[in-house]
């Protein structure tokens, strides 16, 4: 796999993880800031900024049901194999 370029990368990276992983499906910007920390990254000044980013690419979408009253969201097929196939285009 590729080293991800960039925070909108490292925001996907541990979407994937936190869903795939770690069970947590939708996330919220929380469980977001939690994995940068677990993963020893440092938080981006806006996440939600990358979040909108991931959407804008086909990554991620907001989830129907909100989680503790906030926005979630969800990994898109799209963004799954983006993930699985080394952050390249198929």
């Amino acid at each position: 796999m590729r080293k991800p370029s960039g925070d909108v990368q490292k925001t996907l990276l541990i979407a994937y993880y936190l869903e795939k992983y770690d069970g947590i499906t939708p996330f919220s910007v929380g469980d977001l800031s939690k994995g940068f920390q677990l993963a020893r990254e440092s938080v981006p000044q806006n996440i939600n900024d990358k979040i909108n980013m991931n959407i804008g690419k086909g990554h991620l979408m907001e989830a129907k049901t909100k989680k503790d009253n906030k926005k979630a969201w969800l990994v898109t097929n799209s963004g799954e194999q983006f993930v699985e196939n080394g952050l390249k285009r198929k």
